[in-house]
Formats: C-alpha cells, sequence, structure tokens
C-alpha cells in the first residue's frame, strides 16, 4: 500500500497539499451497487443486504445520516460475513431515534485496508412509507411539455440528471403540442443527498426535435425512441454515451524553450487541458470530443524572451485527434480554459492516431497561440453525440421500431439472470394519424467489453396485448431492488411490469391497470388485469420503491391534478401478483400542478420537471425522498 498527496486547485488558482491524503492499495476498493431495502422506517431495528464487489472480511459498515433539519448523526451496525464471492453482505441496524422521517442516510462499507466506498442513498421514511415532502429544485432553462427526463452516471459516484426534448406547449391547452418541438437537452448534477445543482445546456443536441418520445439509461447509455417531430411520428432509436471522464489523455512531460520576444508566452501561471476526439465511424462517439485530461498548472518565469512549451501526453486508444485547451491569460481561473489548437491524425475522418510510430500525433507546441473564447472543454456530465442505433451498432436491421408512436410507456430492466443484458420496452402510444395502439415491443441490449461494443438487437412484438389501447399512460417496474415482497419471496428474481391507463380512442380515458411478468427472451407472461386507477388520469408520471407505485401528477378530464392514488376507494385494492395488499399509495399533494411532466429515479431521489400547468408549460423541478 501506498500514501501520496492530494492537490487542490480552485479556479482562482489557489492550490493546497493533503500530505498523504490519498491511499492506494494493493486490493482493489469496495463497491456497492444496491442497498435492499432502499428505505426503512424511522426507529426500525432491520437488516440491509448490500450488493456490489471486493467485500472482504472484517468489514465495518456505518450510516451518515442528514435529517430534513440539516443534522448530521453516525449509527453503526453490525456485520455478517460477506458472501464467498465477496459481492454481498448482510448487515444489521437499528436506526436511532435522532433520525427522523425524510433523512437520508449515506452508506460507508469500509474494508481492513481502510478502503472504503459511501453508497447513496437509503431512506428514511415514515411508519407508512410514504414519500417525503416535495422540495423545490433549480428551474429548467427552458419551459418543455412531454419531455424526457433520465438520470445516468459518470462514474460510480458522480450522477446527473437529463431533460430531453419536449415542446413548448400551447396556452391553456395542456394536451395540445406546442408550435416548437426541441431537439435540445439540459443537465443538472446530483449530490449524494439529492440536492441539485443549476441546469446547464447540454452542447450536443438530439438528431431532431423530438416530444412525447421514450428515454431510458442502460449503462454507459441514454436511448431515445419515437415521438413527434412537429409533423411526424418516428420510430427511430437513437443513442448517446455519458462520457467519461477518467478517459481523457494526461499531459506526461513539457518541454520549454525560449521564443524570439514576439512568440512564446509572458510570466505567470497557465493552465492545459487536452482532450480525444473519436474517428467518425466510432460507435459510441461517432466524431464526438470526448471530456479532457487531468488539469496540469504551468508557473512560467518572466523572460524577455518569452517562452513556448511543448505538450507531450500518451495516446487514447482509438483516438482521430486531439484538441488542446489553454487558461487564456497568465493567472486566468482554471475553468476559463479555451481552445488554441488540434492534432487531426489523417484526412480520412475514421483515421486512427499512432503514436508510438508518430510521435508528432500526441505533441503539441504552444507559441503563445491566441486562444478561441467560443471553443471551450465538455464539462463534468456530458454527452457525446447523438447517432442512430444502425449498422454494426444493432445485431440485425436498423433497430427502428415496428410501429412509429409517440405518448407510448417506456421501461427497461436488468435480465435478472444475465447481468450483460437489459431490456427495453415500449406500450401502446398513437400513430401519426392518431390510431392508438395496445401493442407492445422490446428490444434486447446486450452489454459488451466498453461502451462501444453494447449491441442493440431489434425490436420484437410482444406475445399479448394490452387491454384498451392507449397513449399519455405510464408504466412501472417492481423488482427484489424496490419491492420486499419480491426479495424474501421464493422466487427473488421475480419482475414485473405494470401499465397504467391513460387516454384512448375518441379522446376517451380509462382507467385500466395490467401487469406483466418477465419471461424468457424478455416476452411478458399474459397480462393480469387489477383494480382500475383512481380516476380517469392521463399525463402523469410514475414511480416505485417499497412495494408501492406512485403517480405524480397528470390530468383527469378538464381537471389538472397535483398527485393522484392508484387504486379506487381506501385500502380495498386488489393487489397484483408479488405486492403486497394495501401497496397503493396516495400521495400527498406536490405544490406545483403538472401534466405532461417527466419524472425519472437516482438511488433513493425521485425527481418531476416540467409538463404545463394548465396555462402554459413550465419550467418548475421538484424532488423528494422515497
Amino acid at each position: 500500500d501506498y500514501l501520496y498527496p492530494s492537490i487542490a486547485v480552485n479556479p482562482d488558482g489557489k492550490v493546497d497539499v493533503l500530505e498523504h491524503g490519498l491511499k492506494v492499495t494493493s486490493q482493489k476498493p469496495p463497491v456497492i451497487q444496491g442497498v435492499i431495502p432502499a428505505s426503512l422506517p424511522a426507529n426500525a431495528s432491520a437488516s440491509l443486504t448490500l450488493t456490489g464487489a471486493e467485500f472482504r472480511s472484517n468489514l465495518t459498515v456505518e450510516l451518515d445520516c442528514k435529517n430534513t433539519d440539516g443534522t448530521r448523526i453516525e449509527i453503526p451496525t453490525t456485520e455478517q460475513a460477506p458472501s464467498g464471492d465477496g459481492k454481498s453482505v448482510v448487515v444489521n441496524v437499528s436506526l436511532s431515534s435522532m433520525v427522523s422521517a425524510g433523512a437520508v442516510c449515506l452508506v460507508r462499507l469500509t474494508n481492513d485496508d481502510g478502503a472504503y466506498f459511501d453508497y447513496s442513498a437509503l431512506s428514511v421514511t415514515n411508519s407508512s412509507l410514504n414519500l417525503a415532502s416535495w422540495r423545490s429544485a433549480p428551474d429548467l432553462l427552458s419551459a418543455r411539455r412531454a419531455l424526457s427526463l433520465v438520470a445516468g452516471r459518470p462514474t460510480a459516484t458522480s450522477r446527473f440528471i437529463y431533460a430531453i426534448g419536449g415542446d413548448s406547449g400551447t396556452a391553456n391547452d395542456p394536451n395540445a403540442r406546442g408550435t416548437t418541438v426541441y431537439d435540445s437537452l439540459e443537465s443538472s448534477q446530483v449530490d449524494v443527498f439529492g440536492a441539485m445543482s443549476a441546469w446547464s445546456a447540454q452542447r450536443n443536441h438530439l438528431p431532431g426535435p423530438r416530444s412525447a418520445a421514450g428515454a431510458v439509461t442502460v449503462g454507459r447509455f441514454v436511448y431515445v425512441v419515437g415521438g413527434h417531430d412537429g409533423t411526424n411520428v418516428h420510430d427511430e432509436l437513437y443513442r448517446t454515451a455519458i462520457l467519461d471522464p477518467l478517459s481523457g489523455p494526461s499531459v506526461d512531460d513539457i518541454d520549454a524553450s525560449l521564443g524570439d520576444g514576439s512568440s512564446g508566452l509572458s510570466k505567470g501561471l497557465y493552465y492545459y487541458r487536452v482532450a480525444a476526439v473519436a474517428p467518425a465511424d466510432d460507435l459510441a462517439n461517432p466524431g464526438g470530443e470526448g471530456l479532457a485530461g487531468e488539469l496540469l498548472p504551468v508557473q512560467l518565469p518572466e523572460r524577455s524572451e518569452k517562452i513556448m512549451l511543448t505538450l507531450k501526453w500518451s495516446g487514447v486508444a482509438a483516438a482521430h485527434g486531439y484538441r488542446v485547451y489553454r487558461s487564456p491569460t497568465p493567472g486566468a481561473a482554471a475553468d476559463s480554459l479555451q481552445l488554441i489548437g488540434e492534432i487531426s491524425c489523417g484526412s480520412n475522418a475514421s483515421a486512427l492516431c499512432n503514436c508510438n510510430s508518430d510521435p508528432a500525433q500526441c505533441r503539441f507546441k504552444d507559441t503563445g497561440l491566441t486562444s478561441d473564447a467560443a471553443k471551450t472543454p465538455l464539462p463534468p456530465g456530458s454527452l457525446g453525440v447523438w447517432h442512430a442505433v444502425s449498422g454494426s451498432r444493432c445485431s440485425n436491421a436498423n433497430c427502428a421500431l415496428s410501429t412509429a408512436r409517440e405518448g407510448f410507456a417506456i421501461s427497461a430492466l436488468a435480465n435478472p439472470t444475465d447481468a450483460n443484458q437489459w431490456f427495453v420496452y415500449v406500450f401502446g402510444g398513437r400513430t401519426t394519424g392518431g390510431t392508438y395502439l395496445d401493442t407492445y415491443e422490446v428490444a434486447t441490449i446486450t452489454l459488451g467489453a466498453n461502451a462501444g461494443t453494447h449491441a442493440v438487437a431489434d425490436w420484437v412484438a410482444g406475445s399479448d396485448t394490452l387491454e384498451v389501447p392507449r397513449a399519455d399512460h405510464g408504466a412501472w417496474v417492481m423488482n427484489r431492488i424496490n419491492s420486499n415482497v419480491i426479495a424474501a419471496s421464493g422466487s427473488p428474481d421475480d419482475v414485473w411490469i405494470y401499465v397504467g391507463g391513460g387516454r384512448t380512442t375518441a379522446g376517451a380515458t380509462n382507467k385500466t391497470l395490467e401487469a406483466g411478468k418477465l419471461g424468457g427472451s424478455g416476452m411478458l407472461a399474459t397480462f393480469v388485469a387489477s383494480d382500475p386507477l383512481n380516476g380517469d388520469l392521463v399525463g402523469f408520471g410514475t414511480g416505485a420503491s417499497n412495494d408501492q407505485l406512485y403517480t405524480f401528477g397528470g390530468i383527469a378530464g378538464t381537471s389538472d391534478g397535483t398527485s393522484a392514488s392508484l387504486c379506487n376507494g381506501s385500502g380495498s385494492c386488489n393487489p397484483l401478483p408479488d405486492l403486497r395488499p394495501g401497496a397503493f399509495n396516495a400521495l400527498g399533494a406536490a405544490t406545483t400542478k403538472r401534466m405532461y411532466g417527466a419524472v425519472t429515479q437516482e438511488s433513493a431521489f425521485f425527481f418531476v420537471a416540467g409538463g404545463h400547468d394548465g396555462q402554459s408549460a413550465i419550467v418548475n423541478t421538484q424532488t423528494t425522498v422515497q
């Protein structure tokens, strides 16, 4: 094991060093991928199952809980021996009376060599397992109706929310698409306690505008399928890579030489970063720029001749070229870098750099070049270039839907028996001509060794149809992660997808609720019907946790809503398989009316954004804890 100093550089150039701040261990550090159950009632004593990798004997686990008033409480646990493969461990915890409902707890697992991982997050609920009160979050940059919202993780410990497409809405009519349909995206970073940063615009846009489309995150890719562009309904499947902040080139060496008094750099502190550019035929980020490598500070002395610097770096596999960024003036902030030059490894857009045979392809001489203020490095959380899933990215044809559709429900789930396989489903929706669909389609995604080798199989028609054709509805996934009933059952790999009611033929609405159990090859078993939803709800968002299903917002007839329960009556629901009696939950009203908004879940947190409040499209965003 080795100890290294840690260096922190602020944008204003201030630097501090923590001696022995980083410990590098001979064995891999632990990683927590999930905690079951994901929530505990206040004052509960229970067992938690942590899943992940590299759990070793003599590990310790503790909870760092943050109450809604900001107070922090540390809760110790007792640990059993981890599983033989080091992928799971059971810990016993008793929540202190000082930890209140609505609290969020980080779970820290530490191996005996000192390596640790902080998992975000375990939530604390009331005895009814209700969601916590809604909190306001930063507004979107643009008001978006019928947008998509997904979560993605550039690393195991960093997380972002992405708002995709949507339309501008129509005044006083939440059901009508706006005259502007967006191809733009926004993103917000989420910290370990669920707090969001201000939204920022993503540089790479969709290939075309999309409203009422479907979006999911699978591995390092965000997928968008179907939707309306303002003129037609589409069937294309697009995707983009969540760019890896650890894959950028780092400068290994610098040569300095004197200038002639006019060429070169003046005295002062400069910062450099280098980013790789992918070839045009790259499978993950075609022709796109990656995130820049580590920041390199260089302090230059006063010389009348000025100083020229030659940067040298190790090549990035399968790069077509490199872009070099530098602070525009001496003493400028570390986050103000601008482009000073670019290296291209051939006129063919798919040519690859080979720094071993041609070192000049990984070297760049700065003679005091003028920077381009319009070109800056991509920020953390950036997505790559959007591209159609076709050709070698698709296992057979073009991976387009069999039927173009908008306003459908979409779900993605991991195959419980194959860690390298995911299924993506679309249910119902509308065609360009306004026909409501009762069919569903499923595509299988096989995860390769890296993002570019993920392969998508063609969409296959489902083996059953919905009871009623519908659009503007929602779907829920229940599995061992969000259902204690399933996790504790004799068949813990069971997965159910629930499909709710929405709008149907001739503008009518329906309350249908039905579910299909995951079978072989991603097919769902024959749908099972349950008691209907409580209200003819359309344009709502969905969420699932703690053996419960939730709806968020929506519109019932001509009345807008802020929340809804899923079943008629009080406690009289006829639960579907694998849900406990009384599982359907009536959620307290949010503070913003929202129809055709979007919902996503990241760890213990639900996020809702955009939509229409009955008068216009909105920018409002809110969060809650499961």
